[in-house]
């Protein structure tokens, strides 16, 4: 089994060799350490890592600075935010930057595994209640995308909506009797069309505009 890469970017040591010896102990490999936003930007765009689990109060350049950073210089590249308090406008802020998720430091391992695999296999880790208040917040600040002039096809609605109910691609692929690559070109053409860059963004779009309805979110 082919691990998935980690770069770790915490402003204390301590806690970053507790994450460091939980992921070892799996199917993991800490192929870096920051304990600043530089020293991050620095070995991102050398290591090029499948996922980089990082502070949110990271020194020097803060978590959200270091997601768009991030994001220019390796689209690929999955961001995690940990933070002591985990806010809504926090949460916002995070997904509008292009993070993956946004959870609490005091998770347990398991849970952050667990987190860590659903975003390298391109699953979504927020919760109706957690979409409904980031919606909320950003028709409040006016920050919701405008509707896209490109017809939506009903393939990729479909598509989008089993996204929405946190099934990533093989699931998809299976339920629909696709290939995993037909899926992700569904996704990588909406993506396209309403201007996102995660599936999380997508849903938001979705829900806002009227494609999917808050009860679509639960269950399979």
């Amino acid at each position: 089994m082919t691990k998935i890469r980690v770069l770790l970017a915490d402003r204390c040591p301590i806690f970053l060799d507790g994450i460091k010896s939980l992921l070892t102990s799996s199917h993991f490999e800490c192929i870096g350490e920051a304990t600043d936003g530089d020293n991050l930007l620095s070995l991102t765009r050398e290591l090029v890592p499948d996922i980089v689990i990082l502070d949110a109060y990271l020194p020097k350049l803060n978590g959200i600075e270091s997601i768009v950073s991030i994001k220019k210089t390796n689209p690929e590249t999955k961001v995690l935010i940990l933070s002591d308090e985990v806010s809504e406008s926090l949460v916002v802020s995070s997904v509008k930057a292009g993070a993956a998720a946004c959870l609490s430091r005091n998770i347990t391992g398991k849970e952050l595994i667990n987190t860590l695999d659903s975003i390298h296999a391109g699953e979504g880790v927020f919760n109706l209640k957690t979409f409904q208040g980031i919606l909320d917040h950003l028709i409040k600040s006016d920050g919701v995308k405008e509707e896209t002039k490109e017809q939506i096809y009903p393939r990729e609605l479909q598509v989008l909506k089993m996204v929405s109910k946190g099934m990533h691609n093989r699931q998809i692929a299976k339920e629909l009797l696709l290939s995993e690559r037909t899926v992700q070109n569904h996704l990588f053409n909406l993506f396209r069309k309403i201007k996102v860059k995660s599936r999380t963004e997508a849903v938001l779009y979705a829900l806002n505009h009227g494609l999917i309805k808050g009860d679509e979110l639960s269950g399979k």
